[in-house]
């Protein structure tokens, strides 16, 4: 398909610690418009980020459900 969650989830996580916020956020979003039923898991995940990664959970799209 386009790519497991948990693949997006990683790529999200390895752009936001070498400095790629945007790209982090953009991974994400992929991940909620491509895996709605998984998203919220990956997003209580971003929610306990250390906090130099805060800034990315700040800008993700709060679940539907």
């Amino acid at each position: 398909r386009y790519g497991g969650a948990q693949i997006w989830m990683r790529l999200s996580q390895a752009y936001a610690m070498r400095g790629r916020s945007d790209d982090a956020v953009h991974a994400m979003k992929t991940v909620y418009s491509l895996h709605p039923a998984t998203y919220p898991v990956y997003y209580e995940q971003w929610r306990n980020a250390p906090p130099e990664l805060k800034a990315v959970f700040e800008r993700l799209p709060k679940p539907t459900r």
